[in-house]
């Protein structure tokens, strides 16, 4: 099943970053832009299990951080407003995309501990 998981997000990822290389997609300043897609929505519907694959995105690709919207949808409510605050305390207000990886990254690390 892991494997499974591993290759479904892996295409779908491959084929997300291919759309957001367009043009269009690459001029946009709106995260709906990189978001409402079918592959973004394909990594989605792996819920959890995609987890550990974004987080290792995020890590190795600076590129990826859209990706944190794909974590909010996966495990919505992980983060209270404190740890925000707290984020914004250490990354920068806004928090903006690249400060949420960092969280998300944080999170997934405690979590292995």
């Amino acid at each position: 099943m892991a494997q499974d998981a591993a290759a479904r997000f892996e295409e779908a990822y491959g084929r997300w970053l291919e759309y957001c290389k367009r043009p269009e997609i690459m001029e946009a300043s709106t995260n709906s832009a990189y978001c409402d897609n079918d592959p973004f929505r394909e990594m989605v519907a792996l819920g959890e299990a995609a987890i550990p694959y974004i987080i290792g995105r995020l890590k190795s690709d600076e590129e990826a951080h859209f990706l944190v919207w794909a974590l909010e949808e996966i495990a919505p409510g992980t983060f209270r407003a404190e740890d925000v605050e707290r984020a914004r305390a250490r990354y920068g207000d806004p928090l903006g995309n690249q400060g949420r990886a960092r969280m998300w990254i944080e999170w997934w690390e405690q979590r292995k501990v």
